[in-house]
C-alpha cells in the first residue's frame, strides 16, 4: 500500500518571508499524526499544502501519489477546519450540514434514499443520530463539531485531517471525542492527521509526531520526543516536562 502523504523538502514563501522550510516527513496509512508548534509556525499553511489550496514554492507535495493541485479524488479525503460558530438562529438541520460532504463523492448522485443512508451512518458513528433534525446552531460546542466530523466522514473517507478540532470544548467532551478519533483509526483503519496546541494530548493519543516550528524539529514516536531539550527548540523558550499520575488536584 503506498504512502498517503510525502512532503519532500517542501519549502512555502508568502511576500518574500519563508513561512516552511525544507519540510520532509510521511504519512503512512493507518498513522495517527500528530502536528505540534508555537503560534505562526507553519502547522495551518502545511494543511492547506497538503489540501491543494497552496501550492509549495519550492519542493513537492504527494497526496496518493498525486500533487495535491492536480488530485482530483476528493472523496478520500475530510477535513475538520478549526471549530465554526454557528449562529443560533440559523435555520439549517444537521442532517442538512452533513449532506453537504457529498458533494465532491459521486454517492451524491444516486438515490435520495442512498443518500439518506450514508448521512444517517455518519450522524450514527458520532452518535448524534437522535439530533439529525435539530438546527445545529442550538446544538452544544462540542455537538456541533461531531456534526463537522459527520460531514468529513460521510463520503468515507481514508485520511481524516483536523485542524485544533477541540477548541472551546470541555474536558468531558474532548474525552469522548478522542474516543471517536480512536475508534475510526484502529477499528476503520482511517488515517488520521490532528494539528494541536495541546502537547499533553497529543503525547497521550498519537502515533507519531512531527514537531513544526517553520522546519520540522523533529518526526516520530512521540516517547522519543517529550523532554526538556527539544521542546525547548521547538518553542525557542525554556521548557520543562512535569509528570503526574492521575488524578491530579488542581487548585
Amino acid at each position: 500500500m503506498s504512502d498517503v502523504v510525502v512532503l519532500d523538502h517542501a519549502s512555502m514563501e508568502f511576500g518574500g518571508a519563508r513561512v516552511l522550510e525544507d519540510v520532509t516527513f510521511t504519512i503512512e496509512p493507518g498513522d495517527f499524526v500528530g502536528i505540534i508548534g508555537p503560534n505562526g509556525s507553519g502547522k495551518t499553511t502545511l494543511l492547506r499544502l497538503i489540501l491543494g489550496l497552496l501550492a509549495p514554492s519550492a519542493g513537492s507535495i504527494r497526496v496518493f501519489g498525486v500533487a495535491p493541485t492536480a488530485f482530483r479524488d476528493w472523496r478520500r479525503i475530510g477535513y475538520v477546519p478549526q471549530r465554526t460558530s454557528f449562529d443560533a438562529a440559523l435555520p439549517v438541520r444537521v442532517d442538512e450540514v452533513v449532506t453537504t460532504g457529498l458533494v465532491a463523492s459521486r454517492r451524491w448522485f444516486g438515490s435520495g434514499s442512498s443518500g439518506r443512508d450514508v448521512v444517517s451512518d455518519a450522524l450514527g458513528l458520532v452518535g448524534m443520530t437522535e439530533r439529525a433534525g435539530d438546527r445545529v446552531g442550538a446544538l452544544s460546542a462540542g455537538q456541533q463539531q461531531r456534526v463537522l466530523i459527520a460531514r468529513a466522514l460521510v463520503s468515507n473517507p481514508e485520511l481524516l485531517i483536523l485542524d485544533e478540532p477541540t477548541g472551546g470544548i470541555d474536558p468531558e467532551t474532548q474525552s469522548s471525542f478522542y474516543a471517536l478519533l480512536h475508534h475510526l483509526n484502529r477499528e476503520r483503519g482511517v488515517t488520521l492527521v490532528l494539528v494541536s496546541h495541546d502537547i499533553g494530548v497529543v503525547a497521550r493519543e498519537v502515533t507519531k509526531l512531527a514537531c513544526l516550528n517553520r522546519r520540522v524539529i523533529f518526526c516520530g514516536r512521540p516517547q522519543d520526543y517529550f523532554t526538556n531539550d527539544p521542546l525547548t527548540a521547538l518553542y525557542g523558550t525554556t521548557v520543562r516536562v512535569v509528570g503526574h499520575e492521575p488524578p491530579c488536584a488542581h487548585a
